[in-house]
């Protein structure tokens, strides 16, 4: 078995966290590899729901399935798959911290057979793109929230003009209440037009082979 865990603090409350993660149509927007990510089992999230996903590795384009074993708003989320015919499980933390909201992924690979030579290469292969994991899905969560609250502002007439939105270059307000939004990742970072400021949030990482 191989494993590893990354942790982070994203500047979002558990319940943000949890429903952008578990939304998975918006897995691309923080997982280079995937480019599609869809709810198959009809109904709300929950354990059992199948997921359907088209990943690319190189040139390699792969239809996958992935399922949900862990369902716990807004504290757990896991989702198991197999890749190279080794078992792959995300497990998906969220606990609330001073700064917002610490979010951990734990990661395991088990083979079965011949694939229990290779657990050790597939962990390793995801453990190098997930290195940075957390940090992209606090930047496209934060997009995401900069965006939104940009369109309540322009719709309530609290922000300028759609014009004054596109072609300038506002800086967005403060808000009044909740933990500060920091948008740590350039790469997921929202529009130019939108200050940003980075804080270094912690971060650790372990991983071990038995």
């Amino acid at each position: 078995m191989y494993t590893y865990t990354r942790t982070r603090v994203i500047p979002a409350t558990p319940q943000e966290c949890f429903d952008f993660l578990t939304d998975h149509s918006k897995m691309p927007d923080w997982d280079p590899h995937v480019r599609e990510s869809r709810q198959v089992t009809p109904g709300p999230m929950r354990v059992g729901t199948k997921l359907a996903q088209v990943r690319v590795q190189g040139e390699r384009v792969m239809n996958c399935e992935a399922e949900v074993t862990e369902h716990i708003a807004p504290a757990a989320h896991s989702v198991r798959s197999h890749i190279m015919g080794v078992e792959a499980v995300f497990a998906y933390r969220f606990a609330k911290d001073p700064m917002g909201t610490r979010a951990t992924v734990t990661a395991t690979f088990k083979g079965k057979g011949l694939s229990w030579f290779v657990e050790r290469v597939v962990g390793k292969m995801c453990e190098k793109v997930d290195d940075t994991m957390l940090e992209r899905i606090a930047g496209a969560l934060a997009n995401q929230m900069a965006k939104s609250t940009l369109a309540d502002q322009v719709v309530s007439g609290s922000y300028g003009s759609l014009e004054t939105r596109f072609l300038g270059t506002p800086t967005l307000p403060p808000t009044s209440t909740g933990p500060s939004r920091v948008f740590p990742s350039p790469s997921a970072a929202p529009d130019s037009s939108v200050v940003h400021r980075l804080s270094g949030p912690t971060m650790t990482s372990t991983s071990t082979f038995r």
